[in-house]
């Protein structure tokens, strides 16, 4: 809120991520309108990340193949490299008598 905000202050706030920019003097009923729907997308937002975490359990990648040893081991290796800043390589290690090539990370 200012009571100096010009439009180019606005948009600069706007890009940095306010939801809205409100000048002086504020106007009562458009302060509740603005605050009630900030509320409204943080609850839009909280839900669609519970709705993405909740598919991905039921039917990502890993519900499908998470159940296979050499598949687990693959993902979590993937996880401890993806939380890094590190370069990493993968690549397969051939196991022909297990008919499976398990990829391996290197950082």
């Amino acid at each position: 809120m200012t009571a100096y905000g010009s439009v180019e202050e606005a948009v600069t706030a706007m890009k940095d991520g306010a939801f809205d920019f409100i000048q002086k003097p504020v106007d009562l009923d458009h302060l509740k309108l603005l605050l009630e729907r900030a509320a409204r997308q943080q609850n839009y937002c909280a839900k669609n990340l519970l709705l993405r975490e909740e598919y991905a359990l039921r039917y990502g990648f890993l519900a499908s193949w998470g159940n296979i040893p050499s598949m687990k081991d693959a993902s979590q290796m993937t996880q401890r490299v993806a939380a890094t800043d590190s370069t990493s390589c993968c690549s397969e290690k051939a196991e022909p008598e297990r008919n499976f090539s398990p990829a391996r990370c290197i950082t």
